[in-house]
């Protein structure tokens, strides 16, 4: 069930286009895709039409902008799930924007890797494109004792930090963190096998579950 608008079937293209929620984001949003939208029914075809704009003018700066909106649309969906928390469409893309800039501005400095931040002067590290011809898929696992569910998002991305591949799964049941994680991690490897991917990289930011999984320890 959408936990936006109640309908009994949640697909993903219910949760990023047809819910009221989603299409009030969409119409603060500062970029439109107006000429494609009757392939909202499928996302893969529509993800491949936003796609063909990237040799456009600004065609790369419209398609990574919504990327950063179906994510903010998605962490917003996540937070009504798990802390039956409503997030405004105004502030879901005023987040989307700001973050999209701050992300244009971390491409213009050169030679750092790393940002600093805080007043404890911790590290912080940016996602970064791994080489030529790898494919990166990074996970993140939630859940919530509170609700009774668990879930987790898989999102992979080519070497030019293209989203190629995306995924969602939530499930009515008490979870472990490190048991959702490993899981979530399990999942992208199928996705990978079942796409045909043979060259990749899995992230998490689980450290004790992926020293398990590198020491070999099951």
């Amino acid at each position: 069930m959408c936990v936006g608008c109640g309908e009994d079937i949640e697909t993903i293209e219910h949760m990023l286009f047809y819910c009221p929620a989603a299409q009030v984001v969409w119409k603060l949003a500062p970029v439109k895709w107006e000429g494609i939208a009757e392939l909202q029914c499928n996302f893969w075809r529509w993800w491949d039409a936003v796609m063909q704009s990237a040799r456009e003018v600004q065609g790369l700066d419209r398609i990574q902008l919504t990327v950063n909106i179906l994510w903010q649309v998605w962490k917003a969906r996540n937070k009504m799930t798990f802390q039956t928390e409503r997030v405004d469409a105004k502030l879901i893309v005023d987040k989307a924007q700001r973050e999209w800039l701050e992300y244009e501005a971390e491409n213009e400095t050169t030679g750092q890797s790393d940002t600093t931040s805080g007043e404890n002067g911790q590290s912080q590290q940016k996602w970064e494109p791994p080489k030529e011809g790898v494919i990166r898929i990074n996970i993140d696992a939630a859940l919530s004792a509170k609700m009774v569910r668990t879930g987790f998002g898989i999102i992979a991305r080519n070497w030019r930090g293209e989203i190629v591949k995306a995924k969602g799964i939530t499930a009515r049941r008490r979870g472990e963190a490190t048991t959702e994680e490993a899981l979530a991690i399990r999942c992208a490897l199928e996705m990978a096998r079942s796409t045909g991917w043979t060259t990749i990289e899995v992230q998490s930011d689980c450290k004790y579950v992926v020293n398990l999984i590198n020491s070999g320890n099951v």
